[in-house]
This record gives structure tokens, sequence and C-alpha cells, in this order.
């Protein structure tokens, strides 16, 4: 279930990594939105 928000979050554009959760530097939108049909 959870990866299905961070799919809707990365749809929406909005941020779906946190630097103060990951350590990465920045907060950011990351990931791929896969589309067999193209």
């Amino acid at each position: 279930l959870i990866f299905a928000f961070l799919g809707l979050l990365k749809l929406q554009g909005k941020i779906n990594v946190l630097s103060s959760v990951t350590g990465a530097s920045k907060n950011h939108s990351a990931g791929l939105i896969f589309n067999p049909i193209t």
C-alpha cells in the first residue's frame, strides 16, 4: 500500500523522499512510473 501512495505522490510531482529520514542531501520526488502499453 505504501508503494501505491509513493507512486501517487510521484504522479502529482510532490516530494516523496525526505532528507531528514533518508539522509539525502535534499527533499525530492523519486521513482519511475512504468506504462507497459507505450
